[in-house]
């Protein structure tokens, strides 16, 4: 009996094994297999590096890549981007359901925060890039109006150069058409900067305005000192053209300090307009940033 007793314990300690062997085995290879979708998870993430890489040009200078086709151009490759993280979160939420090795585990959080990161980094990039799309129109309008204040520039200068030389009542008043020339141009400039004031109430087009409306200033005097000229009246004159001297340095005052160029206007105008989504944007680069580390550790362990 005792000999039989030992037979059967000897069967049972090898049944034993082999159950323990064979769950060691079913561990192993489900680990295997989650390593592998894992894995893809990450091949998926990474298929959008380069996407996500071009997303800081844009946030930087939206108006200049709409108006270049720039983000146009990006469109599919955005779209491409969002469904690899579509589907790399899709394998992480499956994943989170199953029984993981230690260091997929460790892992699994920094990929899932690397997923969201990434997809806010778009999502804030496209609200940006809506806000510039709608600022186009007020971009025309503002370089057409330089354009407008350019040529009432170059118009006054020829004017002044011609009442130099003015010694001819018809001669004065060829400089009166120049200057009404000049003044025409102004005032078309003044109507489109009032316009793009409209549209966008809060963009800084204030230089320009106080800048023209000196130079009209500086024209009316003019006008009205080459009126007097005509009608022989020099001491009107004189006092008319004194007040053009003061005007005329008043708008060349102002010149210097008219902003650098209407496309950094608009721009300034909607980097203010979109400023909460591009913090947003930087903070989640930053936490993309962050999570990428801590997954090229991982990859870095599996390595070796």
């Amino acid at each position: 009996m005792k000999r039989a007793g030992r037979a059967a314990l000897a069967v049972l300690a090898i049944v034993a094994i082999g159950v323990a062997g064979y769950t060691a085995f079913t561990y192993v290879k489900e680990d295997r297999g989650n390593e592998a979708m894992f894995s893809r998870a990450l091949n998926k993430i990474g298929e959008t590096d380069t996407t996500l890489a071009a997303l800081d040009s844009l946030v930087e200078d939206p108006v200049k890549a709409t108006e270049k086709g720039v983000w146009v151009a990006a469109h599919s490759d955005i779209a491409a981007a969002k469904d690899s993280l579509g589907e790399a979160s899709s394998l992480l939420r499956a994943l989170s359901s199953r029984r993981l090795p230690h260091g997929v585990s460790a892992a699994m959080t920094a990929a899932r925060e690397n997923v969201e990161a990434r997809q806010q980094m778009i999502g804030e990039a496209e609200r940006v890039m809506e806000k510039a799309a709608a600022a186009q129109d007020l971009l025309k309008r503002l370089r057409d109006a330089w354009s407008s204040l350019q040529e009432g520039d170059t118009l006054a200068r020829e004017a002044a150069g011609l009442s130099s030389k003015a010694a001819s009542v018809d001669e004065i008043k060829d400089v009166r058409e120049k200057g009404a020339r000049a003044a025409q141009r102004f005032n078309d400039a003044l109507d489109g900067l009032s316009s793009a004031l409209s549209a966008a109430p809060g963009i800084k087009v204030e230089p320009y305005i106080e800048y023209i409306e000196a130079r009209l200033e500086a024209l009316g005097y003019a006008d009205a000192a080459d009126a007097a000229l005509i009608d022989r009246n020099k001491d009107e004159a004189r006092a008319q053209n004194d007040r053009y001297t003061e005007s005329d340095e008043r708008a060349s005052r102002l010149a210097k300090g008219l902003p650098v160029s209407v496309d950094q206007v608009v721009l300034d105008f909607v980097q203010a307009q979109s400023s909460s989504e591009a913090e947003s944007y930087r903070r989640a680069r930053a936490e993309a940033t962050q999570s990428d580390s801590e997954l090229r550790d991982y990859l870095g362990t599996q390595s070796k």
